[in-house]
C-alpha cells in the first residue's frame, strides 16, 4: 500500500469512528429529550441497535487507475464511473433476519384496560399517560 493509500484508509476509518461518535451524541440528546415518548424511544432503539453493530472490516481494496482514459484491470471486467484512486470493498450486510408478524390486542384486551383507567363517565384518571403506558406494557409483552 503506497502512502497515498494508507493515508486515505486511515481517513476513511476517522469517518467511521466520527460517524459512530455522532450517534452516541445523539443518543444521549434523545434520552434526555422531554417530548412525546413513543417517537424518541424508536429513534433510541435505531440508534442502539446501529451502535451495537460491529464496525465492518473490508476484505480488500479495488485499484482504480486509467491510462489515457482506459481502465488498466486484468481481473475482473469494470465498467462504473469511479474516479482514480483506491477503495475499500465490504462483503454484503447479512441477510436479515425474518420479522415475527405484529401481535395487536383483541377489543376485550383493550376495553379491560380502558375500564381499569377511565371512571364511569369515560374520564381518564391515569396520571401521566397511564392508559397509554398500560397499552404499550401489554403490546410489548404480546411482541417480545
Amino acid at each position: 500500500m503506497t502512502g497515498y493509500q494508507s493515508k486515505k484508509a486511515a481517513a476513511q476509518d476517522k469517518l467511521d469512528s466520527m460517524e459512530r461518535e455522532a450517534l452516541k451524541l445523539a443518543l444521549k440528546v434523545l434520552e434526555d429529550l422531554p417530548g412525546f415518548r413513543a417517537d424518541i424511544d424508536n429513534a433510541i432503539t435505531a440508534i442502539k441497535e446501529a451502535l451495537a453493530q460491529p464496525a465492518q472490516e473490508p476484505v480488500g481494496t479495488l485499484n482504480i487507475s486509467r491510462y489515457k482514459g482506459h481502465l488498466e484491470n486484468h481481473d475482473f471486467d469494470y465498467f462504473g464511473e469511479l474516479f482514480d484512486g483506491t477503495y475499500s470493498v465490504y462483503t454484503a450486510p447479512p441477510a436479515a433476519q425474518p420479522q415475527r408478524p405484529w401481535v395487536g390486542l383483541t377489543d376485550e384486551e383493550i376495553d379491560v384496560i380502558y375500564e381499569q383507567h377511565h371512571n364511569q363517565y369515560g374520564e381518564c384518571e391515569s396520571p401521566n399517560f397511564g392508559y397509554e403506558r398500560a397499552i404499550e406494557a401489554k403490546l410489548k409483552e404480546r411482541n417480545a
